[in-house]
């Protein structure tokens, strides 16, 4: 069924409480963002992220649309926030995995690479699960399916324990809280 209504009506329709009118958005540029964020560069894995945190904060965000404002700048907007994240955190997440190969070829035990500095002692910081969870989906490269097929937790479950080791390891790198 097409949903005639144009991107305007639908986010102030949605913003009013009309579930319908966000499913109809976001089967009408669901597919444009996963364009975007693979035009971007982004992998087809990092691309389904970013459109899912998009759609994610849209619905956060809602209430900071002015009605009668053109919709699909202020939501590109949106999701080119998400992109610049995601890069961001590949970036991150990919030096560090390198810093670890580094680091774990001149030790010679575990023991001796959480007592040094850098990105040893940041997985270091972490809960098990929490270390196991980046180790799988970093290191190894496992998506969140193939992670719970594994582990036996949800997908959700580990994208919550994933989000908090990544939080926890941004504070560790900024010299913040590391508990």
């Amino acid at each position: 069924m097409v949903d005639n209504r144009s991107d305007e009506d639908l986010l102030d329709q949605y913003f009013a409480g009309d579930a319908e009118a966000f499913r109809s958005f976001y089967r009408r540029h669901a597919g444009r963002v996963l364009g975007y964020a693979q035009a971007k560069g982004l992998n087809a894995q990092a691309a389904e992220e970013v459109r899912q945190e998009s759609f994610l904060r849209l619905h956060h965000s809602i209430h900071r649309y002015e009605s009668g404002r053109p919709a699909l700048p202020w939501f590109f907007t949106i999701v080119h926030n998400c992109v610049i994240d995601i890069m961001r955190q590949n970036q991150s997440l990919m030096k560090m995995k390198q810093e670890w190969q580094n680091r774990t070829e001149v030790t010679t035990s575990p023991e001796e690479a959480e007592t040094e500095p850098g990105s040893a002692a940041m997985l270091a910081s972490l809960s098990a699960e929490q270390r196991q969870v980046v180790e799988l989906r970093v290191f190894q490269e496992k998506s969140f399916k193939e992670m719970a097929q594994t582990t036996g937790k949800s997908e959700v479950a580990l994208r919550k324990i994933y989000e908090r080791a990544r939080q926890k390891l941004r504070r560790f790198g900024d010299g913040g809280d590391n508990s």
